[in-house]
């Protein structure tokens, strides 16, 4: 399975990232990361993964293309001969299950062929917008996931490649495809913090952040990553 990861700056999400990985996922995978022109102390960081072969592939831009995705790295994930690849952001962290939580979503992506793109849950799950088509025993269908370890059919994308370079793949290209939540597998969105993790200074250099608000903040295990207020899940 290939993981891709963005990155901008907060190389300690990245490290702790790339680390709950190899501990929390039995699946096979290997690691892509992409880096949105983030500082010299970063990029080194990566480049050093690369060498000691824990990532398979780095792209360093100088740009910052947010969400959206360049030519290049959108090919290598259409690409990709595997039916499925995960997307994410660094500032989110996989649960330790068993089996893996990578495991668990490959077989629901399996059994139920209309799932395009499928996310673990984090809270709070309201934000999600489950949809009319109903609660399943395992998944939720839902409006809109983002990109949070989130798992996403192959096959269902190359259409979209104008939109993913225009708009991003998150809730404008999530009303085009079936996309869900898994209601047992909870993942930890560090950015949920004050400035989503960022120092003033990384902040000053992308103007998107300038909107971003302080989301819901709820105390999870740090194992699971469940909420311990499950009076918020599904």
């Amino acid at each position: 399975m290939n993981l891709f990861i963005t990155s901008f700056f907060r190389r300690h999400f990245t490290e702790r990232l790339v680390k709950e990985l190899y501990e929390r996922t039995t699946y096979p995978f290997n690691i892509h990361i992409y880096d949105n022109g983030s500082d010299k102390e970063t990029r080194d960081y990566l480049i050093s993964l690369l060498d000691k072969k824990l990532i398979t592939s780095l792209v360093l831009d100088s740009r910052n293309t947010g969400c959206l995705y360049p030519k290049l790295i959108f090919n290598s994930m259409t690409e990709s001969i595997d039916p499925y690849y995960v997307v994410t952001d660094n500032d989110c962290f996989p649960p330790l299950l068993q089996p893996c939580w990578l495991t668990q979503m490959v077989k629901i992506m399996d059994d139920n062929k209309d799932i395009d793109m499928l996310s673990p849950q984090f809270p709070p799950v309201v934000c999600m917008g489950p949809t009319v088509e109903g609660i399943r025993e395992d998944f939720v269908y839902c409006k809109a996931i983002g990109n949070a370890l989130k798992i996403v059919r192959r096959s269902s994308f190359p259409v979209y490649e104008q939109m993913l370079a225009t708009y991003g793949d998150d809730e404008f290209i999530s009303s085009f495809l079936k996309v869900a939540f898994c209601r047992k597998i909870f993942c930890f969105h560090a950015g949920q913090s004050k400035n989503w993790g960022y120092k003033e200074e990384e902040i000053s250099l992308d103007p998107r952040k300038s909107t971003y608000t302080n989301p819901f903040i709820l105390e999870v295990d740090p194992i699971s990553y469940r909420p311990k207020d499950l009076t918020v899940t599904l």
